[in-house]
């Protein structure tokens, strides 16, 4: 048993590993040669209720929190880092929709199709001028009258083209900042910007280009985003802890079958040092993340990101 990890989430782990070997690691070819992630690994996910994690237990869903998440990206990045960041990008977007005031509505009409994965969700942050620089952002809403019109654009959205709805966040007139809740199907919003990304073939990372976009006010609320940069950022580093695992099961079943002078090379103690090093830091490795994760979820990070941000960069 993992010193991280309750019974629940053991359990957890195990039906993500399950789904990973049975659903994920089949289609990872199709995703490296079409760019794309078939939408039926995202039905599969919520039907296991692997997009319910953080979803509080008094409105359906789960309520194991980020830990929980980071149990299964780290599963799915063992085979499929592409998927497995789509996967946490989209588990995570519920958290928005909880935040505004305007939620017992935007719940009623978004959350089952979140949770049973008929609807994906994407975030919009990152401006072309100024990247996550807030103070350099231009202006991406103005008023007119009860609602909002966007115009701008968002560089390296998370399942772009696949997302059902977007977060946009940017700047108003008067330069507070706000969050925008969009359907992709809206007048205006063009999503045909996929980029191709080495090694992540099937993460659908793109941008948005946003043209006269009008939006109920209803559905907008003030946001700073770098609240989620935190937990985000822990995230990400599952996503590496799970390449990191993958490619140490792979050179350990290399080493263990590959010979040299009739031994194999896994024998030799150059070798045999260089796999208790790579063991060791991926150890290292799981302790800050699980702890990291465990912060947010016991809510005593009080907005602290630093150690998510070391998490990342070890």
């Amino acid at each position: 048993m993992s010193f991280f990890l309750n019974d629940d989430l053991e359990l957890l782990k195990q039906s993500a590993q399950e789904f990973t070997e049975k659903y994920v690691a089949p289609c990872v070819a199709e995703m490296e040669e079409t760019n794309e992630f078939p939408r039926d690994l995202y039905l599969k996910a919520g039907e296991l209720g692997f997009l319910s994690l953080i979803v509080p237990e008094q409105i359906g869903g789960m309520g194991l929190g980020l830990t929980a998440v980071g149990v299964v990206t780290e599963e799915i990045a063992k085979v499929s880092p592409a998927f497995a960041i789509s996967y946490y990008v989209d588990s995570c977007m519920v958290s928005y929709l909880m935040e505004s005031p305007n939620r017992e509505a935007l719940l009623k009409k978004y959350l089952p199709g979140l949770m049973s994965g008929w609807t994906i969700m994407a975030a919009g942050i990152t401006h072309p001028e100024g990247s996550t620089n807030i103070p350099e952002w231009p202006i991406l809403a103005k008023r007119d009258g009860d609602d909002w019109i966007l115009n701008g654009s968002k560089l390296y959205v998370t399942n772009c083209g696949k997302a059902d709805l977007v977060a946009f966040i940017g700047l108003t007139e008067d330069r507070e900042m706000r969050c925008f809740i969009v359907e992709t199907s809206d007048p205006g919003v063009d999503d045909n910007y996929v980029e191709e990304k080495l090694g992540l073939c099937g993460n659908c990372s793109g941008s948005y280009f946003l043209t006269d976009v009008r939006v109920a006010d209803d559905h907008s609320f003030s946001k700073n985003p770098l609240d989620g940069f935190g937990p985000g950022n822990a995230l990400c580093a599952a996503v590496a802890l799970g390449c990191a695992e993958g490619a140490l099961t792979k050179t350990m079943d290399f080493v263990q079958h590959r010979s040299h002078k009739g031994q194999p090379i896994g024998a030799k103690q150059v070798v045999a040092h260089r796999i208790a090093r790579m063991w060791g830091q991926i150890e290292q490795s799981r302790a800050l993340i699980y702890e990291s994760l465990g912060m947010a979820d016991r809510l005593i990070a009080t907005g602290d990101t630093s150690l998510a941000a070391e998490t990342k960069m070890l």
